[in-house]
């Protein structure tokens, strides 16, 4: 019980850490279904058995043209961590979450992380950004997992769109603009 304390004190105390310091990101071409594969395999190693009564699906669909993303790999698979751990938390009674990456027509790159879960009200949705703000129950988050997640995407020149309904499921669509050309993995 202590070390499960103290691991989660020193994930707060690194989550404010890093959303103070609000590092520039090392961009680099990665492999996008392997960086969308990492997070979600991240994701799943933070789950406990409570987090889910039954099985959630996952499925990756991404598009040939979206294969190589230019971003920083260890923050781009923090925040696709932060959404794919919040998809499976709303999601109590298992569900499907889908991770798609696209290459737009607006001269970037979409990633969409969909699921089927609980949904978020209007309410919800104002506040979703804010720093500290959680809708978890006590101790199972700090509230800063979406705000660092916003505040990457922006420091990558990206923005975050999010849709949800209570009782239909969210979608959270992060735009990640164009990048060099040229490319080297």
């Amino acid at each position: 019980m202590i070390k499960d304390k103290a691991r989660e004190i020193s994930r707060i105390v690194n989550e404010l850490l890093d959303y103070s310091r609000k590092p520039a990101p090392k961009k680099e071409w990665v492999d996008s279904h392997a960086l969308i594969t990492k997070a979600l395999h991240d994701a799943a190693m933070v789950q406990t058995d409570g987090d889910a009564a039954s099985p959630i699906v996952r499925t990756i669909d991404v598009d040939a043209d979206a294969e190589k993303l230019y971003v920083d790999p260890h923050q781009m698979r923090r925040v696709l961590r932060n959404l794919v751990n919040n998809a499976c938390q709303a999601m109590p009674a298992g569900g499907e979450l889908r991770v798609r990456c696209r290459r737009g027509h607006d001269e970037g790159v979409t990633i969409e992380i969909a699921d089927t879960g609980t949904g978020m009200d209007s309410e919800q949705l104002r506040h979703l950004f804010d720093p500290f703000y959680t809708t978890k129950r006590f101790g199972a988050g700090t509230g800063l997992g979406l705000a660092i997640s916003k505040e990457i995407t922006e420091r990558h020149g990206g923005t975050v769109r999010v849709e949800s309904e209570p009782g239909r499921g969210t979608a959270v669509t992060l735009w990640l603009p164009e990048a060099p050309t040229t490319y080297e993995i």
